[in-house]
This record gives structure tokens, sequence and C-alpha cells, in this order.
């Protein structure tokens, strides 16, 4: 996002529940997978005060998540597929 060095977040648990932090919103989500399928269930959010472009973003994010079908990992990197576009989010190794 232009304007901005923040990059969203996916926490997984082993149990499948998922924090996801936005430019804007914390979302608690669960993953249900099954082999390469995945659905993702969003749960409750939390708004923080941010600038139009990035409240649009995490709308966008949000709405591209809930359209997600598959997964795989390419190396260190999460790669959601099903939407119009992949979403990829890096491994953390810290």
């Amino acid at each position: 996002m232009p304007g901005t060095q923040r990059q969203p977040t996916l926490d997984i648990d082993d149990n499948g529940v998922a924090e996801l932090d936005l430019w804007c919103t914390n979302v608690k989500t669960r993953l249900v997978v099954v082999a390469d399928t995945i659905t993702v269930v969003v749960g409750p959010k939390t708004e923080r005060a941010c600038p139009p472009d990035q409240a649009r973003a995490d709308a966008d994010m949000l709405a591209a998540l809930a359209a997600v079908t598959n997964w795989r990992l390419d190396e260190d990197v999460l790669v959601l597929t099903g939407g119009a576009a992949p979403l990829r989010f890096r491994v953390q190794t810290n």
C-alpha cells in the first residue's frame, strides 16, 4: 500500500484459528483446511482509525479472502487462490 510500510499479516495457530492484521482492521478468522482446499470463516473485527484508501484496501482484502478456495506453500510463501488474484503471505521466520 503506497504511503505505509505496514503489510497485512496472517497468524495461524495449530487449530486453524487465525488473526488477520490489516492496515486498519484486526480480524479473527477460522481456517478450515482439507487437503489443498481451504475455507476462510471471517469472525469479529476490531477497527482502527485510518485513511479512506486504507479502509478500502481492508474491505478489498476481506472480500478477496472470502473468495479463497485453495492454498499451497511456495517455499516460504503461503499462497491462497480461488479469487480474482492470489493472496500471498510470507511465512515469518523470527
